[in-house]
C-alpha cells in the first residue's frame, strides 16, 4: 500500500498529538492548516490561519470529549520535509499472539 497521507495519533495524559504526513496531491484537503503566506500564494483565499483552523479542528479533524465537543487545536509546527520510508503493509506478515492451525 502506498499512501500519500499518514496520520499518527499519541494519547497520554497530557492530551492528543496529532502528526500528520500529507503528500502534494493533498495539500487542498488540508489548505486549512497552511500558514497564511503559503495559503495565498496557492491562491486558496484570504481567510486568516487562525479561522481556518478552528474550521480544520472542530469540522474537518474534529476529536470530540465526553460532550461530543471538539477539543481545541493548535498547529505547532509545519514545513516541507522528505517522505519516511515505511515498510509496505502488503508485504508484513501478520503473527498472530493466538494459536492456530492456519496461517492468515
Amino acid at each position: 500500500m502506498l499512501a500519500s497521507n499518514i496520520i499518527e495519533f499519541y494519547i497520554d495524559d497530557e492530551g492528543v498529538t496529532v502528526e500528520l504526513e500529507i503528500g502534494l496531491d493533498s495539500l487542498p484537503l488540508f489548505k486549512n492548516l497552511l500558514p497564511d503566506e503559503v495559503y495565498q500564494d496557492l491562491v486558496f483565499g484570504s481567510e486568516l490561519s487562525s479561522q481556518r483552523q478552528q474550521e480544520f479542528f472542530c469540522k474537518q479533524l474534529a476529536l470530540l470529549d465526553a460532550n461530543n465537543k471538539p477539543l481545541a487545536g493548535e498547529v505547532l509546527v509545519i514545513g516541507p520535509s522528505r517522505k519516511l520510508l515505511r515498510r509496505p503493509i502488503r508485504d508484513t506478515h501478520i503473527i498472530s499472539r493466538f494459536p492456530t492451525q492456519s496461517a492468515i
